[in-house]
This record gives C-alpha cells, structure tokens and sequence, in this order.
C-alpha cells in the first residue's frame, strides 16, 4: 500500500478542475486500498457540504467528542474555540478541520496557534490512514455555514470513488463485466438531481455498487496478497451506510 503522504500528493494531482464527483471518482481510480477510497469520498462530501474549501488540501469534520467525559468539548468563548473533538481523518496529513460547536460550524487551520493533533494507533477497520484527537485552547473561531446534509454527502460520494476502484480492481482480477457495471452506476448517480430529494434512489444505486464490492471482494479474497488482505479486513465499507440510508428513505 502507498503511504498516506504518498497518496495525499496523487490525490492532490487528480481532478482539480472536475466536479466533486468527478473527482471522487477519478481518485478512486488511484486508491490502491479501501482506505484511500474512504478519504477520496470523504474529501468530496466535505467540499460539498462547506463550500469552496482549498482544492489541493486535507480537511476533516470534527464532530466527534469523547464519550468518556475525560477530555472536555468543544465550547465558544467570546470568538474563541477550546475543547476536544475525537476523530480526526488524516490525522498526520490534515490541512484543516471544520469543528461543530453549539450547533454552528467553524473553519479552524491546523497551523493556528492553539491547535493540536494527536494521532491513535491503527485501528482495526481502515488502519492505513491515520486518525487522531484534536485539541483547540483559545483559538479563533471563522464561521461557516453547511450546504446541504453531510451524512447523505458521505454515501454519495462513497459509490462514485468506489466504482473508480471498482474500475481499477475489475481490471486486475480479470472480472469481465464489473468495471462497465460500475462505470454505469457512476452515470446513475450522476443523474441525481439531489441526494437529498431522491434518496431513495441514492439508496438503489448505492445497493447496486455494494453488491459489486461483494464480488470483487469475494475474488479478491482468494489472495493472501496486500490487496486481497485489505478487501477481507475493511470491504465493508462499501455497504456500511446501507441501514442509515434505509432509515432516511423509510
């Protein structure tokens, strides 16, 4: 697997002038492990959420905090940021964070004085990008307004780098076919006006896209080589939202 820096800098070089779908989908092309997958998606639903973001930077949605009560949330203060938030994507590559407070947003750049980040180990699930906690103490606090639903964004933008992948996979495991099915599925999702309005067809082809991951998972997984370690170990990302799109739909 190439490195997460490594993989930054390929993403950086790709799609530029393209749509965020587009674009999604042409990083997907150049992911060599599922967790580049989820980053290439993730980095299109933020820009699609919060705007104009830099196109050639890391962000990550600092929503999360620690349940446990031992690092305190994030609070407002005359303009000023301090607090945690607990999960960071990208951790050791991150430009900047979008933190939830109060019900608000805010643009916070990691160079900010004030602003740390600490990495955890590699998780179970997606270990290949690093994720981490955030720690802000008196920083300034630039709002930003949201732009639609971050938790369809994240699906949507999830199917078009998988079937970029898809594309790629089908290639290497000779499965005829899939790589058409996919390219396909790209097109159906085009043609949405609006996850939002239609989700019930956002969910139809994100099944269809889905039940094309099992597939290529399941050849894959016949291999002990890195990519088919990585299908076994984190190929449910390709149908993880599945129960929160049901519930939005029903």
């Amino acid at each position: 697997m190439v490195s997460e820096a490594a993989f930054k800098t390929a993403w950086q070089q790709t799609g530029h002038e393209a749509d965020l779908l587009l674009r999604a989908f042409i990083s997907g092309q150049q992911c060599d492990c599922l967790s580049w997958v989820f980053v290439s998606a993730y980095q299109s639903a933020l820009r699609r959420t919060f705007g104009n973001l830099p196109s050639d930077q890391w962000w990550s949605f600092a929503a999360s905090e620690d349940r446990t009560g031992e690092l305190p949330g994030v609070t407002l203060n005359n303009d000023r940021l301090s607090g945690s938030k607990t999960w960071i994507a990208g951790a050791d590559h991150v430009d900047g964070v979008v933190v939830t407070c109060e019900g608000s947003c805010y643009l916070v750049s990691v160079n900010d004085p004030g602003v740390s980040i600490e990495t955890d180990p590699p998780g179970s699930f997606l270990p290949d990008m690093s994720v981490g906690k955030l720690t802000l103490t008196d920083v300034s606090a630039v709002p930003v307004a949201m732009h639609g639903d971050f938790s369809l964004a994240e699906p949507f933008f999830l199917v078009a780098a998988s079937c970029g992948y898809l594309v790629r996979e089908a290639g290497r495991l000779g499965l005829e076919g899939l790589a058409p099915a996919a390219e396909s599925a790209v097109a159906d999702l085009s043609a949405l006006q609006d996850p939002e309005i239609d989700t019930e067809r956002l969910l139809g082809v994100y099944m269809k896209v889905a039940g094309l991951g099992k597939t290529c998972g399941a050849e894959a997984g016949k291999q002990d080589n890195g990519p088919g370690r990585d299908w076994k170990q984190n190929g449910r990302l390709l149908s993880m939202y599945r129960k929160g799109l049901q519930q939005r739909v029903e």
